[in-house]
């Protein structure tokens, strides 16, 4: 066996491995793992194992050796790792570079750089995507501003918005260690000069390798298509790197409205927030009033500021129950991005 990597926990540790490349003549039908100092070990069929009963504070070792039918053979010795009341999880290699640049809605998979298989489809919300591959999984949700899934954009692609949280999780990664996120991780080639992966969030693994949570986008994206990067730790202890090409909104939020009378008018006023959208731009007001069929384009002038803030004043029909929208369209996407005055 190679590549044995061990992580600590609370008066244990597990042990994980890479099977020999040649056995031999026979298949291995087990191994031993043995700590040192103190000799505990385990015997399993499988690549890992928890040795429990260990002594927090104390550095341990791990030898791992297969058996077959010829016997045993060579051992792999593993890091040494000291087991404590609150271990600290194994942290992920750096962003891992790409074989090739992705569109949105592309996707890539390496272990140790070395590309692999996986399936990438929709949720069956289709506001999601769900990653599936031989020994792991993980889900991939971008969150909108009330902190709920958004739809996927045309062709399935992942959407993300600026200043906004996305939501992850998985299964099949090592116990007890970081999984971290990245957005544009570099490329091989000359565009990895230029780019190193902006570092997003990190989420940590359970024992049992799951992990779930929220990570936060940064403002400094720009809207726009990027990769969004997952790097963790197979239970085997190698880099494992899951690339997703995904698109990131420009995006408009508005605070609570207030509607005051005005003469033999009522006034609505609202304060907004924008990312994404350049200053300077008109911004376009949609209204409807109870029991018409359909909204009207409002005459206001609202204009994002340089801070992506703006605010929106209109007179309207006294004591008539009205629905409003702000609205953004990107020339170059033709996308609408609303946000309903509430």
């Amino acid at each position: 066996p190679t590549n044995a990597t061990a992580t600590a926990g609370n008066g244990q540790a597990s042990i994980s491995w890479v099977p020999p490349a040649n056995p031999g003549t026979f298949p291995v039908t087990s191994y031993q793992v043995t700590a040192s100092p103190g000799g505990q070990s385990c015997l399993t069929s499988s690549t890992s194992c928890t040795i429990t009963g260990l002594t927090n504070g104390t550095t341990y070792t791990f030898t791992v050796a297969a058996l077959n039918g010829a016997g045993w053979g060579a051992s792999a010795t593993s890091n040494a790792v000291t087991p404590s009341v609150n271990p600290a999880p194994t942290p992920a290699p750096g962003p891992q570079p790409l074989p090739t640049p992705l569109p949105p809605g592309g996707s890539s998979l390496t272990v140790n750089g070395v590309p692999q298989q996986m399936t990438v489809a929709p949720n069956t919300s289709d506001n999601g995507l769900q990653i599936v591959s031989d020994d792991f999984d993980m889900s991939l949700d971008g969150l909108g501003p009330d902190g709920q899934p958004m739809d996927l954009g045309p062709d399935g692609v992942l959407l993300l918005d600026q200043e906004r949280e996305a939501q992850s999780s998985g299964r099949g990664f090592l116990g007890r260690s970081d999984v971290d996120f990245y957005i544009d991780p570099p490329v091989s080639g000359p565009r990895s000069a230029r780019s190193a992966g902006l570092f997003v969030g990190t989420l940590v693994t359970a024992s049992d390798g799951t992990f779930a949570g929220r990570i936060t986008l940064p403002d400094s994206i720009t809207a726009g298509d990027h990769v969004l990067q997952a790097v963790g730790l197979t239970a085997a202890g190698q880099p494992r790197a899951v690339s997703i090409g995904v698109r990131v909104n420009a995006w408009i939020q508005l605070a609570q409205g207030a509607r005051v009378a005005s003469g033999r008018h009522d006034r609505i006023r609202t304060n907004g927030d924008s990312a994404g959208i350049p200053s300077g731009t008109r911004l376009t007001p949609w209204i409807r009033y109870t029991g018409q069929d359909a909204f009207r384009e409002g005459t206001a002038t609202i204009i994002v500021r340089a801070d992506g803030s703006f605010r929106w004043t209109r007179q309207i029909r006294k004591d008539k129950a009205v629905t409003a929208y702000v609205a953004f369209t990107d020339i170059e996407s033709n996308r609408v991005t609303w946000a309903r005055v509430r």
